[in-house]
């Protein structure tokens, strides 16, 4: 039920992370806007699951730093196992890509889109190599066009087995330690009611400028639903960088959604120092 706002909130951290290792000087990093959705997987039902056809759709309108926006849709299929054949999974892409003017951010354009499919199997596994997810890019002005594609996976957490047996099992499993910081220090919690999206090597596309280079996510989103949190557990980011040398950046914190408001609020580093011996005396 979370993977796709992890991905959505992944990407736009990342495209925030990509944009401020160019040159030019940046304003404050912020990821601002709206996404709106619309769970019909939960109110058109068959039984206990989602009617064969019915999809959920997050409707995004994100601008990253006053420097690249996402709009559109991302409409995702869930896998429905069914006597006369199982409705394949599925998540569909459909966004505009824009820039914006460094010189009057109030002046946009449109350069591009994300469209495509990823599959989706019984296990929750997004197979984004194996999909058509891609970013192309137009040519404008002395921007030349180029296309990059979504490539690796993303383990989403299995379904909740059936049977007694299996569901104490699954209990069982439910019961995680996840450390995050807390004023500076790192605490560890018990979750036992969580979601959770394995990146495994996958890689976001280039674009929409060729300044922003693929980058190849490792690492754990795990949300608590106790909480209503999102907490990022060995989190790495792997992209070329302006010395055509690959470097590495980690991503830390966590982010919580804010009921009374209606918000996500981010606490999320980038490189967030390894704690020293002059930590005794901070």
């Amino acid at each position: 039920m979370k993977t796709t706002i992890k991905t959505i909130i992944l990407g736009a951290l990342l495209a925030a992370t990509a944009f401020a290792q160019t040159p030019a000087p940046l304003p404050a990093t912020f990821v601002k806007g709206t996404l709106d959705i619309r769970y019909s997987t939960r109110t058109q039902l068959d039984g206990d699951k989602p009617k064969e056809g019915v999809e959920d759709v997050y409707t995004l309108n994100v601008n990253i730093s006053n420097i690249a926006g996402l709009r559109g849709t991302i409409a995702q299929l869930p896998y429905v196992k069914s006597t006369f054949g199982d409705q394949k999974g599925k998540v569909t892409y459909n966004l505009e890509t824009d820039v914006f003017n460094p010189k009057n951010p109030a002046q946009t354009k449109t350069v591009g889109k994300v469209t495509g499919t990823v599959p989706v199997d019984a296990q929750n596994v997004y197979s984004f190599t194996d999909g058509t997810a891609k970013m192309s890019v137009f040519p404008m002005g002395r921007a030349e066009a180029f296309e990059s594609t979504f490539k690796g996976v993303a383990l989403g957490k299995p379904p909740v087995p059936s049977g007694m047996f299996e569901k104490l099992a699954n209990r069982v499993r439910e019961r995680i330690n996840v450390t995050k910081s807390v004023g500076g220090k790192q605490v560890t919690i018990a979750v036992t009611n969580y979601d959770q999206m394995v990146f495994q090597a996958h890689t976001l596309p280039a674009g929409p400028a060729r300044a922003c280079t693929e980058s190849t996510v490792s690492g754990t989103f795990t949300f608590d639903y106790e909480r209503n949190a999102w907490y990022l557990q060995g989190v790495t980011v792997n992209y070329v960088g302006d010395s055509g040398r690959v470097q590495s950046d980690t991503l830390s914190g966590n982010i919580r959604w804010l009921k009374a408001s209606n918000e996500y609020d981010f606490d999320i580093r980038v490189n967030d120092p390894v704690g020293g011996t002059g930590d005794a005396f901070a």
